[in-house]
């Protein structure tokens, strides 16, 4: 039964891998048939499914996400045929990538590093400059950016009606931001950056602070997200609590 659920979920990769399109020059692998583009974020889980099968596959899954980047330094959502979302998602590429080195460490992934490197310092700028609140935390401009659209740190059960995101501290981005710091200086450490690697280091540690001294609530034993208008937490315990555990918080 193991055996036939692992061949059930290559079998459906495979699938879902697409060859080079008028999306992207190099192949990219869509959530399902129903998902035709390249997202950010399932790309960055995507690419670890493929790294054991054939990690030249999951380098090309990132870097089609790499491909994306806007003049700016934007990583959009989305890209498909007829639409380019102009949200973004959790900024998960970075770590994905050193998720690949970490797992070879050849010369072909640290090839994919360097190639990347300077978009993904970039998108970080751009989230500093876009995401960042007065305080040093990080909001979601809409709901759909979190990936985690319906829930209820957001919405009621009618979804029509959204919480205003933009003022809302937000423990997973943060805490997404924290993976990916952690994700680029040990990315300018193998290309021999070690200033960038310092400088992303600390502002990892910094964000990891304020995440503790603003986010994390004692009597419920959670991190929730901080309302910027009343100082108050959102008492919702969802997904987004947990988060920061991963990034070590």
């Amino acid at each position: 039964v193991r055996e036939e659920g692992f061949d059930e979920i290559y079998r459906l990769l495979l699938a879902n891998l697409q060859t080079p399109d008028l999306i992207s020059a190099r192949r990219y692998g869509r959530p399902s048939p129903a998902f035709q583009g390249v997202y950010l974020w399932d790309s960055a889980f995507i690419a670890q499914v493929w790294k054991p099968w054939d990690i030249e596959v999951a380098i090309d899954v990132n870097l089609a996400v790499i491909d994306q980047i806007k003049p700016d330094g934007r990583l959009p959502h989305v890209t498909t045929h007829f639409l380019e979302s102009l949200f973004t998602q959790p900024p998960l590429v970075a770590w994905s990538l050193w998720e690949l080195h970490r797992w070879e460490g050849s010369e072909r992934t640290r090839e994919a590093l360097r190639a990347a490197y300077p978009a993904l310092v970039g998108y970080h700028d751009w989230l500093m400059a876009n995401r960042r609140l007065d305080c040093g935390l990080y909001f979601w401009a809409h709901p759909y950016e979190s990936g985690v659209e319906n829930a209820p740190r957001f919405s009621s059960r009618n979804e029509r009606v959204l919480a205003d995101t933009t003022q809302l501290a937000a423990p997973d981005l943060s805490a997404y931001v924290v993976l990916q710091c952690e994700a680029l200086a040990s990315i300018a450490r193998v290309l021999d950056a070690p200033a960038d690697a310092r400088h992303f280091q600390a502002e990892g540690e910094r964000v990891r602070q304020r995440m503790n001294e603003l986010l994390w609530h004692a009597e419920d034993g959670a991190y929730y997200d901080m309302h910027l208008g009343t100082g108050e937490p959102v008492r919702s315990l969802t997904i987004a609590s947990l988060v920061p555990l991963w990034a070590g918080v």
